[in-house]
């Protein structure tokens, strides 16, 4: 997708704490990839940020390096892809290059299928297993290659086979450790570096970027009090987008529902929406909290409206009955 450096983005303007939005346009932007001093390993690894279309859109690092520390092992040479906020995407190889297990048997299909699963997912290098009931972090020790495999003959310990590729711990510890260890320092970098005005809209229009979030939180910071919240709100009143629309609802608490701004901005998304989509993400939060009188209102005349959320709107206002009732006997009770 084509971005033209002169297009207009979204700055967040805020005044006597209420979000508004203003256009101006952006300046010259970045063109080539950067590096972030952000290393792996002391091999020096490095992070490098990638731009496309002048655009920041991904971490990645050229990686050659050793999985074990006597040499025995062949070294590696892998390719790591991080979104902008340093979560894991995926790896390659440079042509010729190839994973290998223990031996030096090069890994097959299903082993690099296996090994990104793996890197997705939970560290796999403490021992134990998952955190069960009244059990605290501090019984969880981080251990080292060595120590997950048996002295004498080098097999993965029983214990820990079902989390490394088979044959290939020292492979897979490695790789999970190199995708998984910078991720703060990445999105460190990326929240001091990268959240400016010029990115605003590129950044909130392209969620693949992995920093949203990250970006409604920065503005928010400058907004004060409920910040996150008026930001959030700001969007919602301006944005014709879905999508945008339902990811701002998804990101409110419970208790950003009961702000007076964010209860105002959603009875208007109400009356004003024309996707089902939204107004049930709208009822979805109005079930879970003190429906406002106000927006109790707008809900008897939707039945015949949006028959869509019929049943919906029904569960919403029974719910909304029961809890004043249920109010109104404790109230009398005391």
């Amino acid at each position: 997708m084509s971005i033209s450096k002169n297009k207009f983005v979204f700055s967040i303007v805020f005044i006597a704490g209420i979000a508004s939005v203003s256009m101006w346009s952006a300046g010259e932007l970045k063109k080539n990839n950067e590096n972030t001093g952000i290393y792996l390993d002391t091999l020096k690894n490095e992070v490098v940020l990638a731009y496309v279309n002048d655009f920041p859109s991904f971490y990645y690092s050229n990686i050659h390096t050793h999985v074990c520390e006597n040499c025995e092992c062949k070294e590696i040479d892998i390719t790591i892809y991080w979104d902008l906020e340093g979560n894991y995407l995926r790896f390659d190889q440079p042509d010729g290059a190839m994973l290998t297990k223990r031996g030096h048997v090069p890994f097959t299909k299903e082993d690099y299928e296996r090994l990104d699963e793996i890197v997705r997912g939970e560290d796999p290098r403490y021992n134990g297993d998952k955190q069960g009931e009244g059990e605290s972090s501090e019984t969880k020790v981080l251990l080292s290659k060595s120590e997950i495999v048996d002295g004498v003959s080098g097999a993965t310990l029983p214990a820990f086979q079902n989390r490394f590729v088979s044959g290939a711990l020292y492979t897979t510890y490695t790789v999970w450790t190199l995708a998984n260890s910078r991720k703060v320092l990445m999105r460190d970098h990326t929240r001091n570096h990268l959240l400016v005005p010029e990115y605003f809209n590129y950044f909130f229009g392209n969620p693949r970027l992995g920093c949203r979030r990250m970006l409604v939180e920065k503005w928010g910071e400058k907004a004060g009090k409920n910040g996150f919240a008026n930001v959030l709100m700001s969007i919602l009143d301006t944005t014709e987008n879905t999508e945008n629309a339902s990811w701002c609802m998804d990101q409110l608490s419970l208790e950003d529902i009961n702000l007076d701004t964010v209860a105002h901005s959603l009875d208007r998304l109400w009356t004003t929406t024309r996707s089902d989509k939204i107004r049930r993400e709208i009822l979805s939060k109005w079930k879970d909290v003190d429906m406002r009188p106000e927006s109790v209102r707008l809900l008897p005349s939707a039945f015949q409206e949006h028959p869509e959320v019929f049943d919906q709107i029904l569960k919403t206002l029974q719910l909304w009955i029961l809890s004043t009732r249920l109010i109104s006997m404790s109230l009398l009770y005391y």
